[in-house]
């Protein structure tokens, strides 16, 4: 992973270990879950804004998912990398910090013809969409 002129060892998740009383380390996976906070915040109690926010989601998020495999299957990294730019700040109002600063790493790879955050990168998205469907 490169970030910022730094090199970086990537890791498919970031890993952490836990001592259990009598028991060995043991990794465990710290992911981000995405959140409703900021369109909470957004909203200052407005539940049709809400609504409407979240429906926007829910019907943007899933299309551009589709936009985005497409373009990568066919190896078109500018396209791809113009898919993730409007995804990132999905990840962002999602209140997944982590993931949006990696999306910025992605699209700069992909504008370089780089893909190597392809697979993180679709999995937070998979998680993401079905965040999305157990909402409303």
């Amino acid at each position: 992973m490169v970030g910022y002129g730094w090199k970086v060892k990537k890791e498919k998740e970031p890993i952490f270990t836990l001592l259990l009383k009598n028991q060995p380390w043991k990794p465990i996976s710290m992911k981000e879950t995405p959140n409703l906070e900021y369109v909470d915040k957004l909203a200052e109690g407005d539940e049709a804004f809400r609504q409407k926010f979240i429906a926007i989601l829910k019907e943007e998020l899933p299309k551009e998912k589709i936009e985005y495999h497409n373009t990568i299957k066919s190896s078109l990294l500018q396209e791809a990398s113009e898919h993730v730019h409007k995804i990132k700040h999905k990840l962002n109002v999602l209140g997944m910090h982590n993931a949006y600063t990696m999306a910025v790493q992605h699209e700069n790879e992909l504008r370089n013809g780089e893909q190597s955050f392809k697979e993180e990168f679709l999995s937070i998205l998979n998680d993401v969409e079905h965040y999305l469907k157990t909402i409303w």
